[in-house]
């Protein structure tokens, strides 16, 4: 079963911020005398800072693993970036059906599926939560010792740190 990742937000009277409430997509909305409460999906977000080890391993960020690794397993792929996509299995099984539908004919789609589904790999993580980042996709995300974990709303993404860095100097050009 998966974890419940909603947040409930109360107000008296009525919403401070009606113009915006379409932006939050509420998924339940209750009406409780005076008081209006809203849930609010959330999803994976922040970064955190880990090492790889010798052996390639690498720890899921404790507040990252109850939303991808429930289970005890993740999946790692990746794309166009130089980075490590991270799935919790129901994620990638969304991702796989939604796929699915897509022409033989369509290029466009057929690169992407390569490149996701040709260097996927199931991963479990190990009591210590960590996980073995398989060797082919270490190289292409040239991962040194240092790393960083971006939570990217449905997914995580491992980056070399200073990789990333340099990626977020383009990105504030």
């Amino acid at each position: 079963m998966a974890q419940d990742r909603s947040i409930w937000l109360y107000f008296q009277d009525e919403l401070p911020f009606k113009s915006l409430t379409p932006l939050f997509t509420p998924l339940r909305c209750l009406l409780s005398g005076k008081k209006w409460g809203i849930v609010l999906t959330l999803g994976l977000h922040g970064s955190h800072f880990s090492t790889l080890d010798s052996k390639g391993r690498v720890a899921v960020p404790a507040r990252f693993r109850p939303l991808l690794a429930e289970g005890g397993q993740v999946m790692l792929t990746f794309q166009r970036d130089p980075c490590i996509l991270v799935y919790s299995l129901e994620n990638w099984q969304s991702i796989a059906r939604s796929l699915a539908g897509t022409s033989p004919f369509d290029d466009e789609a057929n690169r992407r599926k390569r490149l996701l589904f040709g260097n996927a790999s199931a991963c479990a993580l190990d009591r210590q939560g960590r996980v073995l980042v398989p060797p082919p996709l270490r190289s292409y995300a040239l991962l040194a010792k240092d790393v960083v974990w971006l939570g990217v709303e449905d997914r995580a993404e491992i980056w070399d740190r200073a990789r990333w860095q340099s990626e977020l100097v383009r990105g504030s050009r």
